[in-house]
């Protein structure tokens, strides 16, 4: 394995990213990555670190921390142990990379540039503040294949377009329901006749993204009609849901019914509820 250090440096919100444009072999070929490169002999990480952000940019750093450790894996003939950083404190003047291009970027333009997936996911760790952890990415034809945190396997969904067919994208499980990617998926709706409203029903739904959280785990619909003669299914009213900020309201119908074909998107929950299918 390889040994490697690769830093993000904060100024403003916004990290300085490296376009990779200007090598011709370069496995990082037009990604956008951050700062870092290989150990030289008897080097600390943090040796590493200094010297090679100082080579890349004509940068100082003078407060950084330790993240986590990355191991890269791709098309089984690279691998690398990286050491990853961030640092919001530095001195000197920025200059021309021989590496590629250098430029601040916004934290939340970050999805718009060419990266490889899963710096998605240590981004993601580091908005979060995460403890120091272990992520393993492997990759085949630059395409992530696997992805495990801390020793756990993350699960990998296919982004799809809008016809249902996949694109060749792969991207980790939160950060589809947090981006609102398209992906196949399947729901099963689960009713009881309700315990609050003589002739109603209620559907157990489960909280489980953002938008969701401060629903209740139990929702109750009541019934607005006995049956659909063309779904032969009963349809039910969106009664109303009290949020902790108040009452919400909304007078979507709803189907209790299969979904032999469907594409979840970050508000699937609405577009079901308003747009039901056979």
């Amino acid at each position: 394995m390889t040994l490697t250090t690769l830093c993000y440096i904060e100024k403003d919100d916004s990290y300085l990213m490296l376009h990779r444009i200007k090598k011709e072999k370069d496995i990082n070929k037009d990604k956008w990555i951050g700062i870092g490169g290989h150990f030289e002999s008897g080097e600390s990480p943090e040796e590493c670190l200094l010297r090679e952000t100082l080579e890349e940019t004509g940068l100082t750093l003078t407060s950084y921390r330790f993240r986590g450790i990355v191991t890269f894996l791709c098309d089984d003939i690279t691998d690398y142990y990286m050491c990853l950083y961030t640092a919001d404190g530095f001195t000197g003047t920025l200059k021309d990379c021989s590496e590629g291009t250098l430029e601040w970027v916004q934290k939340d333009e970050l999805t718009k540039l060419n990266l490889w997936e899963g710096d998605l996911i240590f981004f993601r760790l580091l908005k979060e503040n995460a403890p120091f952890f272990s992520l393993k990415l492997c990759y085949r034809n630059n395409v992530l294949t696997q992805a495990a945190l801390n020793g756990k396997q993350l699960e990998l969904f296919d982004i799809i377009d809008e016809t249902g067919r996949p694109t060749g994208q792969v991207r980790e499980r939160s950060l589809v329901h947090l981006y609102g990617d398209r992906h196949r998926t399947s729901h099963i709706w689960i009713v009881r006749p309700s315990k609050i409203k003589k002739e109603g029903f209620d559907v157990l739904l489960q909280k489980t993204g953002q938008w969701q959280r401060k629903l209740p785990r139990l929702l109750r619909y009541f019934l607005r009609r006995p049956c659909s003669r063309r779904l032969r299914l009963p349809l039910f009213r969106f009664a109303g849901i009290r949020r902790r900020t108040g009452d919400y309201r909304d007078e979507r119908q709803v189907a209790v019914h299969r979904f032999p074909r469907c594409y979840h998107t970050n508000p699937f929950l609405w577009q079901a509820l308003s747009q039901p299918r056979i």
